[in-house]
């Protein structure tokens, strides 16, 4: 399966070593997919000053002022892709053998009646949303049905290979600067999105931390704006606790639209 259908898209800051070796490994595990690069660091700390030659191999790369947020970022590069497939990943990410995005690719082009987004798998696993009464959410272990290795869900680690126009329909919320994560699947499911995970294909993620990256991430203001743009009190990423009742978010609002009608 040629890769000439995909855009790989990073958003970077702060952390140009690691995405150096995130883009080396798309290089070496999925030769002729475009990449494209948006960087929304202070002008020291970007990837160009620290990797020309690299940034020149680049078929695009986006610089912006600082700190516009990973879902501003991530909608930009969304914006800039040409291709009816894109694939994101984060800076700290690392395609390795099993990622095998060719065959990820044709595995997506089989079921795309039925899927939208394909998540890589290998140690992540599927989740879907349940909400209790007292108005948590949590991102339970579970999914809901598979066909071999993949399993459909709600909610996915933010590493996927994607139809292009499914995720405009979307996209992210600009005013989350981070804690965009859940928000953008919750939203997913309300849009009626289908998403799966595909558990032979697997990717690294080798955290790295600095202090020029830390604080950017650690603001937990955003968290409270996404709580309150869902109308929650909380959100967590585990089951819901032993006696704690809850409904399926899915299947609860496929049943209010048939009421509806």
């Amino acid at each position: 399966m040629k890769l000439d259908q995909i855009t790989f898209t990073i958003k970077t800051i702060h952390r140009p070593w690691a995405c150096l070796r995130l883009i080396e490994s798309i290089r070496k595990y999925a030769p002729g997919a475009k990449i494209h690069l948006l960087d929304d660091g202070k002008p020291r700390l970007r990837f160009s000053a620290r990797y020309p030659d690299t940034v020149r191999s680049l078929d695009r790369l986006i610089q912006t002022r600082f700190d516009i947020g990973i879902s501003a970022g991530r909608n930009r590069l969304l914006d800039s892709v040409e291709t009816p497939y894109f694939v994101l990943l984060d800076d700290d990410h690392v395609l390795t053998k099993s990622s095998n995005v060719p065959l990820m690719l044709e595995k997506l082009l089989g079921i795309e009646d039925r899927c939208d987004l394909l998540a890589f798998g290998g140690g992540s696993v599927a989740r879907c949303f349940v909400k209790s009464s007292d108005r948590i959410m949590y991102a339970d272990v579970a999914h809901r049905g598979n066909e071999g290795d993949i399993y459909w869900c709600d909610i996915v680690i933010n590493g996927f290979l994607a139809k292009t126009e499914a995720c405009r329909k979307i996209r992210w919320a600009s005013a989350l600067k981070t804690c965009e994560h859940w928000d953008f699947f919750l939203r997913a499911v309300y849009s009626g999105m289908q998403v799966a995970l595909a558990k032979e294909h697997g990717i690294d993620h080798l955290h790295v931390s600095n202090k020029n990256y830390d604080p950017m991430r650690r603001r937990s203001h955003f968290r409270q704006i996404a709580l309150t743009r869902h109308k929650l009190r909380g959100f967590k990423w585990e089951s819901p606790p032993d006696g704690v009742v809850v409904h399926d978010v899915k299947t609860r609002m496929l049943d209010e639209r048939k009421d509806a009608t």
